[in-house]
């Protein structure tokens, strides 16, 4: 009896499930990647957030400086360092696109270099793929590899099937065997132990099938050297490691249910931000 009781009250509670569908990829709470707004003329004599960077995802040359978001693991060190306060924290977590060479952006003293009209949509790329044809409509089942990984990838893939983040409920679901998988994501820098397991976890895989590589580690290699993938991933998720919200916002991307592409969006931010 109490338990039917307890039932009708859940009726009417509010529900906990997110709608991430629409958010914009900022955090306040969150770190998020680094910005730059500064002159590059310091920044060239000084040259200490390129020092500091653990992954060297910074590189300062004579007339920009440059960021590989995908090698990022949002831990500010750039700018705690920085005098000048020309890097600061965005709070913008939502770092993934169906192009690798997307999540690197160059700056100058006026700001980013790409104008929107020059900016590609990396993700029309990836509409022209089989595997797009496949997840759009029907969504997929993934294999998660651990390549090596420190197993923070892990612990937030569990979390994003809580009834918080509800995974499952935009047609993402987990099995057990690369078998019954249609997409393959791979976490860590694949090390050398892990990078036969791997092939053999794709060779098994049935076609139309893909890559995700999904944490910071996966993309670049983080701190570690980067291993070889079968096959070139079609879609990069950065983060040290990736949010649940933002593994679920980066698949409704993926699957094309989303309308977002990381560099247009973070040249928008900057504009409106700084």
């Amino acid at each position: 009896m109490i338990g039917f009781l307890q039932e009708i009250f859940n009726l009417f509670k509010p529900h906990v499930t997110l709608d991430l569908s629409k958010h914009n990829g900022l955090s306040a709470k969150a770190r998020g990647i680094p910005a730059y707004k500064g002159d590059i003329s310091i920044c060239v004599e000084c040259k200490s957030c390129e020092a500091i960077c653990p992954t060297h995802c910074i590189e300062v040359q004579s007339e920009k400086i440059s960021f590989d978001y995908g090698a990022c693991l949002q831990c500010s060190l750039c700018s705690d360092i920085c005098e000048n306060n020309s890097i600061f924290e965005s709070g913008f977590v939502d770092v993934y696109s169906a192009s690798r060479d997307d999540l690197k952006v160059n700056y100058n003293s006026s700001g980013i270099l790409e104008s929107s009209k020059d900016l590609p949509q990396a993700i029309g790329t990836l509409k022209e793929d089989t595997i797009y044809k496949l997840v759009h409509k029907n969504g997929f089942n993934f294999r998660e590899v651990c390549a090596g990984s420190n197993t923070g990838v892990e612990w937030e893939i569990g979390a994003s099937f809580n009834n918080v983040f509800d995974m499952e409920s935009i047609g993402v679901r987990v099995v057990a065997s690369p078998k019954h998988a249609d997409i393959l994501l791979v976490s860590g820098p694949i090390s050398e132990n892990m990078h036969h397991g791997l092939n053999v976890a794709w060779d098994s895989m049935a076609k139309p099938r893909a890559i995700i590589a999904m944490g910071t580690e996966a993309v670049s290699g983080g701190l570690w050297k980067h291993g070889i993938f079968p096959d070139t991933p079609k879609f990069w998720i950065a983060g040290d490691p990736p949010r649940p919200d933002v593994m679920v916002r980066a698949f409704l991307t993926f699957m094309g249910r989303r309308d977002f592409d990381f560099k247009v969006k973070w040249l928008e931010f900057l504009k409106q931000g700084t």
